[in-house]
């Protein structure tokens, strides 16, 4: 909704601008409090709205941002900018969760509105989940640069970068989650141009991805890093 789209966007502008976090050089070491640390902002929006907006691990998340590149002026003028979210339908991105998601004006940033359950565990993961990204900066995992909540509603959202955000041409992408059952699009879906094919689609099409012997070993190297990642995650 309108709504909360605006205080997504408030919300995101005063976390950045807050003092102690602008006293703060990116490149400080991060202490154990740095994960469990959280802000929160007050304010009405133009409807009379009161809202209450909550940035969790703001220290750790900028570092997290930094890693890949991304300074807060760059990330304000993505997701910080009035209207400058648009919600995109569950067809785009292959989701059953039943989650909202906005992507930016831009193309670079998805958000996705998360339960407060994934949320709870996201936090309780964080301080591996940065050690692998800052270790393996060539991670296949997906690149999370903030957690928020917005109220009234309680809603969770979650900013990670898009992997589609490229100026190649994209000629077909595929959700591959290493299952068979159900992972196949109907002939009607292929016909559409935003269609994301699955793991069956992958396997039908014979589908091979010539990158060398090299770039193979780097690539196998990552993903045995990451598998044993998410394996100690449980």
């Amino acid at each position: 909704s309108y709504m909360f789209v605006t205080a997504l966007i408030q919300g995101i502008r005063a976390s950045l601008r807050k003092t102690d976090l602008k006293q703060r050089q990116a490149t400080d070491p991060l202490v154990r409090e740095d994960f469990d640390h959280f802000t929160k902002v007050e304010f009405i929006l133009d409807q009379g709205q009161k809202c209450k907006f909550k940035d969790y691990a703001p220290a750790v998340f900028r570092q997290l941002r930094q890693m890949f590149g991304v300074d807060d002026e760059s990330y304000l003028n993505s997701v910080g900018q009035q209207e400058g979210l648009s919600e995109i339908s569950t067809q785009e991105t292959g989701s059953k969760s039943g989650q909202k998601f906005l992507i930016s004006h831009d193309g670079r940033y998805f958000m996705k509105t998360t339960t407060a359950s994934e949320a709870r565990f996201f936090m309780k993961v964080l301080p591996d989940y940065y050690r692998h990204m800052k270790d393996y900066r060539s991670s296949l995992l997906c690149r999370f640069f903030g957690l928020h909540r917005i109220k009234p509603g309680k809603m969770h959202l979650l900013i990670m970068g898009n992997i589609f955000d490229t100026e190649r041409i994209i000629h077909q992408r595929f959700d591959l989650k290493g299952s068979t059952v159900g992972r196949s699009v109907s002939e009607a879906e292929r016909k559409k141009p935003t269609v994301i094919l699955k793991d069956l689609d992958f396997l039908d099409e014979h589908k091979n991805m010539k990158i060398g012997p090299e770039r193979k070993n780097i690539l196998i190297t990552q993903v045995r890093a990451d598998c044993c990642f998410l394996q100690f995650l449980g």
